[in-house]
């Protein structure tokens, strides 16, 4: 069962989940069923919705405690801005690679127009294996793919890019 596994590294008690896509795509929805899942019930922890921009403005770390357990499922989702297709919008190439490395901390507000700096107090300076991600999920809505634009489609291109030199 998915509950009963563990990363094979005894410094990573949970596998960390980065879930990237295109604005509207469903990643906080996609974190909402598998906790739902997990809990038995409907759970609405992070926020949806339809808007044109990203509703997620935060990194947010989520951690998935089944209801009948008193410890939590061997991974964390990580939830993320979602990309868009302007210049200085939606997810930034640099805040992605920093968050592969375990450099973005829960709760760190995006800026667009900015990456996240060193000195921010969101910036984890020594991060272990345990802080950095060990898995990607694109999430994209199947009902929509044929309307990505060619600037999305190149945004994912320049992350798997990214994603593979780390």
């Amino acid at each position: 069962t998915i509950s009963g596994w563990k990363p094979s590294v005894s410094s990573v008690k949970q596998a960390r989940i980065l879930l990237v896509g295109p604005v509207g795509a469903g990643k906080s929805s996609f974190f909402n069923s598998i906790n739902s899942a997990f809990k038995g019930y409907v759970s609405m922890q992070a926020n949806t919705g339809t808007a044109g921009t990203s509703l997620t403005t935060q990194f947010r770390t989520y951690y998935i405690k089944p209801s009948s357990s008193v410890t939590h499922v061997p991974f964390i989702l990580c939830d993320t801005m979602g990309l868009e297709d302007g210049v200085n919008t939606g997810l930034d190439v640099d805040d992605f690679a920093t968050i592969l490395k375990g450099h973005i901390q829960d709760k760190y507000q995006f800026n667009p127009l900015m990456p996240i700096q060193p000195e921010s107090p969101h910036f984890h300076k020594s991060p272990g294996l345990k802080d950095k991600i060990h898995c990607v999920v694109y999430v994209i809505d199947i009902s929509k793919v044929k309307l990505l634009s060619e600037k999305t489609i190149e945004k994912f291109v320049v992350f798997r890019k990214k994603a593979n030199q780390l």
